[in-house]
């Protein structure tokens, strides 16, 4: 019995040996065929996306709606547009207008006027309304890519990053934003794309009838024509 389990463990160990050896020579096989097949160039190369379109050298209108998350006694919402130019697939430089704010006094500032009324008090607890943003952009979107719209659809989009520089009008003066901004642009057709950016500005407010810089977040969504 010793002998014959013997024999049988000796005989699976080959097996197994010539098993492992003809995996060996197949894989180096193989191997050797795809080194003489493909040059190496071609085994080196990765996938890359095509884009959406081609940008470079067109005109761009940007109408768009925004709106700022702050600590100041108005809620602002923007309504305007860019004109840009696309200087290349990459870069986009925008002139930008936006020439009506609609203003909201936020809950706090009115819970605060109605207990300095009931006491009487003579406490100015307002601030600068913005009217109007006029100034200049420049956007870098280095990534595209696609993303998946249910299981049977497709959308192209790009992720970009945006710079600005702009001076907001108030009631009472005036103020500079610096804005540096990530978004993402989703193409509906070769002419038209949606666009969502979340951008931190550096503003300069008015409140309580003193000027400073404040960070504010801005949530801007609109449409991008390409022309």
């Amino acid at each position: 019995m010793r002998v014959a389990h013997g024999f049988y463990v000796f005989a699976a160990a080959l097996g197994l040996l010539a098993l492992s050896s003809a995996t060996a020579r197949a894989e180096s096989l193989a191997q050797e065929a795809l080194n003489r097949d493909f040059p190496v160039i071609f085994r080196e190369m990765g996938v890359v996306q095509n884009k959406a379109m081609n940008k470079q050298n067109r005109f761009l209108f940007a109408p768009s709606f925004g709106i700022d998350f702050s600590d100041g006694p108005y809620s602002a919402y923007s309504i305007g547009a860019r004109v840009g130019y696309a200087v290349s697939d990459f870069w986009e430089v925008y002139v930008l207008a936006n020439p009506k704010f609609i203003n909201q006094k936020r809950s706090f500032i009115k819970t605060l006027e109605d207990q300095v009324a009931q006491q009487n008090l003579n406490v100015d607890l307002s601030g600068g309304i913005a009217q109007s943003e006029y100034g200049v952009q420049l956007l870098w979107a280095p990534l595209y890519g696609k993303d998946s719209l249910g299981i049977s659809r497709i959308l192209r989009s790009d992720t970009f990053l945006r710079f600005g520089v702009s001076q907001i009008k108030y009631d009472i003066g005036s103020g500079m934003k610096f804005g540096l901004g990530v978004g993402k642009t989703f193409f509906l057709s070769r002419i038209l794309g949606l666009r969502i950016l979340v951008e931190e500005g550096l503003t300069q407010t008015i409140n309580l009838g003193v000027k400073k810089f404040s960070p504010i977040t801005y949530v801007e969504t609109g449409a991008v024509f390409y022309f």
